[in-house]
């Protein structure tokens, strides 16, 4: 699915040959996972089946990606009804990101731009990004109470989701 948005958003070269540059990654992926012995045949073509169709039915339901927003509150719904079902540190993660970018990405959405407009944004952006990183890491690696884990969490990945636009006002 990550090789396959990548494919998608990325402008350079033909959707071709893009898809096709994401099927050697996966392809390769996968081949390492059955050459370290850390799943079966079965196991990488089921993750590999699952993800075109999961990958598919969200690009359709984000009409074709015109609407992101969509994809992220169905991750809001689906982490709610994990968490509903298994308190975990995972669960509680996966439940805070998707809030966190959702909130993100409806607040600025009219206002980040497609590109950034120069080299320091992009620059600034970046270093956005690992700030977004560094306080995930930070999540993962102290054992604080789940209510904290679920707040760094969306505000890492709504940091992440809003890094172009901080990028430029920061810029």
């Amino acid at each position: 699915m990550v090789w396959g948005g990548l494919a998608l958003i990325i402008d350079r070269g033909s959707y071709r040959v893009r898809f096709g540059i994401a099927g050697v990654v996966v392809a390769l992926v996968s081949l390492s996972r059955l050459v370290l012995g850390v799943h079966y045949f079965v196991d990488v073509l089921a993750g590999i089946l699952l993800g075109i169709v999961v990958f598919g039915s969200l690009y359709w339901l984000a009409e074709n990606g015109t609407h992101p927003e969509r994809v992220l509150l169905t991750a809001v719904v689906i982490g709610s009804v994990g968490l509903l079902v298994n308190l975990t540190f995972e669960s509680v993660v996966a439940i805070g990101g998707a809030f966190g970018g959702w909130v993100v990405w409806r607040t600025v959405t009219e206002v980040i731009p497609n590109q950034p407009s120069t080299r320091r944004e992009v620059i600034v952006a970046l270093f956005v990004g690992v700030i977004a990183n560094g306080i995930f890491g930070a999540v993962y690696i102290l054992d604080i109470p789940y209510p904290f884990t679920f707040l760094g969490t969306a505000i890492a990945v709504g940091t992440a989701v809003g890094a172009p636009i901080i990028g430029k006002w920061l810029s």
